[in-house]
């Protein structure tokens, strides 16, 4: 289970697979904490009412940072794949 931070730019921020996230946008906002903290930027592959996809922008440039996440059906919860 994710806990946002107190302090994002110095504690240390990671998503795993299998972690789980109260909504959808608990997990956007732990990425865009990531991604804050690291210098890294995404772009969402696909986005629906049951799954969230995305990929790093720069790829071409060896960056292999990729993202699929879903809604567990044992739990109701979003789930990092």
């Amino acid at each position: 289970m994710w806990h946002e931070p107190e302090d994002f730019m110095n504690d240390v921020i990671y998503i795993e697979k299998d972690m789980l996230f109260n909504s959808k946008k608990q997990l956007q906002r732990a990425v865009k904490l990531l991604h804050l903290n690291i210098a890294r930027e995404s772009f969402v592959i696909k986005s629906t009412k049951k799954s969230w996809r995305l990929v790093c922008r720069r790829v071409e440039q060896g960056c292999r940072f990729r993202l699929t996440s879903f809604i567990d059906k044992h739990t109701n919860m979003w789930k990092v794949g």
